[in-house]
């Protein structure tokens, strides 16, 4: 049963007993018992308790996701700077590959002269 359901059922047989208590004894009585107080105030203590453990949770949570964010947004930084060092590199290997060229057709004139 729910805890609700619980402390209803709890209420109404402290109710059923006053009432029968009236009837026997002619005098109207309105009791709270101990032990219902003792449940609401054993209630009270649990919901704190879970309450603060859920509150640890959300604050790892919220941890995690910030770190996750913060990740995203090094990713994307790092793409823009790979995207910006392939254009250099793309100019550099050019540069490489006409050189090599030169070199080679020098080697060649070298060869063809000895």
């Amino acid at each position: 049963a729910t805890l609700y359901e619980c402390m209803g059922n709890i209420h109404l047989s402290v109710r059923d007993v006053c009432v029968a208590y009236r009837s026997r004894m002619r005098k109207h009585v309105h009791v709270t018992p101990k032990s219902f107080l003792c449940f609401i105030e054993a209630y009270k203590k649990l919901y704190s308790l879970r309450y603060e453990d859920v509150n640890v949770l959300e604050k790892s949570v919220n941890i995690g996701l910030l770190k996750l964010a913060e990740a995203a947004q090094f990713v994307q930084s790092m793409k823009v700077e790979i995207r910006k060092r392939e254009d250099v590199l793309k100019v550099e290997d050019e540069k490489t590959n006409q050189l090599l060229l030169k070199v080679q057709r020098e080697k060649s004139r070298a060869e063809a002269k000895a």
